[in-house]
């Protein structure tokens, strides 16, 4: 609290020292600072709140998983061939765009992954602690949620290797998962089925091959 005290105050100094120089200024033609950091200002201020406001619906407006697979087999929904990626900053239920998008388009990939980003106040996330994976819902609806955390200081720039990795986690953590079992006993690829049952027993080969 110390730390912080300090460093706002010799932090607001400055700024005021500096906005009180602008402001003896304008009379004299120096309105170009002022007016800048006045729409800086508002942009961010701006941006603030909308990322408020759509945090906030997000969070009253969440559909619960249940409902949500309840209103989808009821839907006749599809599920094509792929791996599909949500983004979404809520981090439970489902996201109230993505459930808008199924009930106007009641189709979506086989293999399903609802992805939020969070920057804890950290200036660096370990590696093996940035990607938090957990299945939704039973094995066969092969619906994931990823929490990917970075740290403040940390840049996120390649999207496609960033894909790659999070496929990468979603299939590590599938092997540390049981195949599904029939009357007590582990299923075997071999005792599997046909290739669309493969794919249902075992999402890591879907995965792999998508």
């Amino acid at each position: 609290v110390l730390w912080a005290t300090l460093f706002a105050a010799g932090f607001g100094s400055m700024e005021l020292l500096y906005l009180s120089a602008c402001l003896a200024k304008v009379p004299h033609g120096g309105w170009l600072p002022p007016l800048l950091s006045l729409a800086t200002l508002l942009v961010m201020s701006a941006w603030h709140y909308g990322t408020a406001k759509k945090q906030e619906y997000e969070l009253q407006n969440k559909v619960c998983l249940d409902h949500f697979i309840g209103l989808s087999s009821g839907m006749g929904l599809v599920r094509v061939p792929g791996v599909g990626f949500v983004y979404s900053d809520s981090v439970a239920g489902v996201s109230p765009m993505f459930a808008h998008f199924v009930t106007n388009f009641p189709a979506f990939h086989r293999v399903l992954v609802f992805v939020s980003l969070q920057t804890p106040t950290v200036p660096k996330v370990p590696p093996e602690e940035r990607f938090l994976v957990g299945r939704i819902g039973r094995p066969e609806h092969r619906m994931f949620r990823c929490v990917v955390r970075y740290g403040y200081k940390e840049g996120r720039w390649d999207h496609f290797n960033f894909e790659d990795q999070l496929l990468v986690k979603v299939m590590e953590f599938l092997q540390m998962q049981p195949f599904p079992c029939a009357g007590g006993k582990r299923l075997g690829k071999e005792e599997a089925g046909d290739e669309e049952e493969k794919e249902a027993e075992d999402p890591i080969a879907f995965l792999k091959k998508n």
